[in-house]
């Protein structure tokens, strides 16, 4: 299976075409400047291949941030952090293709460390579209609910609860999701922390509260559908459908009646409760971050005296789970 690799560098208007294989892995090597600040890498792939994209930075310059996009322009993930700890400066996106096309990697900077050199290696996984990165098994997973009813994963005995308010239709939230997935599979699965998540109509609106219950209806009629529901949104996102027509989908895929979804939504009051959670803990926007250790209350990701505002990088919430475990600092 062929796929042909098209780099484009921006503002140069220089194109070379590449040619690579099924089970192959190419690398490219590219520079960020201030009069280039993004490189665009246009990939032809086929439904059923699994890819992976890693731009790793040459020197501490620069942090790289890969940007995967759909030929319909929209995003489908986004990563500036391979590994769970700091210190190796590299991105990581993997992806299992869903629908054939010319798809987009962007790289570009983080932060303040935006220039620099870096290589992004390409690697297919040949064409039966094995997975290669972990996938997070939320129906496995210990799954409850809070005293007011917000939705919880992980092992309630873990000293550590990860709080994130998130809006689906946000686009910060969007990109933010995959950091969320790693630290699922990371700690979450593993036992070391649990995951609560907090719905907060920002950029959704009416759509996203109308999302929210129905999840909720949805774990009613059949209990642990709300996180298959979690997954969902963030796939319809990613495939710019989050929209209208989510409800009718949400049921299909779950194989519910969205007439009894629709009935039930009416009632469903848990994005309510949530925006109360929220604003009695002065969160104002998505996605944002707090971590409550034991039954305590939430308390913001600080480094130093500064709050880390949106979402926080997945090597510090590492530090964080770390010290909180028995005989952690």
């Amino acid at each position: 299976m062929r796929i042909r690799l098209l780099t484009f560098i921006a503002l140069l208007c220089l194109m070379s075409v590449f040619s690579v294989f099924a089970q192959d892995t190419t690398t490219f090597e590219g520079e960020l400047t201030a009069e280039t600040p993004a490189l665009d890498y246009e990939l032809e792939l086929e439904a059923g291949m699994t890819v992976v994209l890693t731009a790793a930075a040459a020197d501490s310059d620069l942090d790289p941030y890969l940007f995967l996009y759909h030929p319909s322009g929209a995003l489908v993930t986004a990563n500036d952090d391979a590994a769970p700890r700091g210190g190796d400066l590299s991105a990581r996106i993997t992806y299992e293709v869903e629908e054939t096309g010319t798809y987009t990697a962007r790289v570009r900077g983080f932060g303040d460390a935006a220039t620099g050199a870096f290589a992004l290696t390409v690697t297919i996984n040949g064409e039966t579209g094995a997975l290669i990165a972990g996938t997070v098994p939320y129906a496995s997973l210990p799954q409850s609910r809070t005293a007011d009813g917000a939705f919880v994963l992980g092992d309630p005995n873990a000293p550590i609860t990860l709080i994130v308010y998130s809006d689906w239709a946000c686009p910060h939230c969007q990109v933010y999701h995959e950091t969320v997935e790693q630290f699922l599979l990371d700690y979450v699965v593993t036992g070391q922390a649990q995951f609560e998540m907090r719905t907060v109509a920002t950029a959704g609106g009416e759509l996203t509260r109308f999302a929210s219950s129905l999840a909720e209806c949805a774990d009613n009629a059949q209990p642990g559908a709300f996180w298959e529901a979690f997954a969902l949104y963030y796939e319809y996102a990613a495939e710019g459908s989050y929209d209208q027509t989510i409800g009718q989908r949400l049921a299909d895929d779950l194989d519910l009646s969205y007439a009894d979804l629709l009935t039930c939504s009416s009632d469903a009051a848990q994005w309510r409760a949530d925006l109360s959670y929220a604003q009695t803990h002065e969160v104002t926007g998505t996605p944002t971050v707090m971590v409550r250790y034991g039954a305590g209350e939430p308390t913001f990701v600080k480094l130093g005296d500064r709050v880390v505002p949106g979402g926080v990088p997945l090597d510090v919430l590492a530090e964080l789970v770390e010290a909180a475990q028995p005989g952690g600092n």
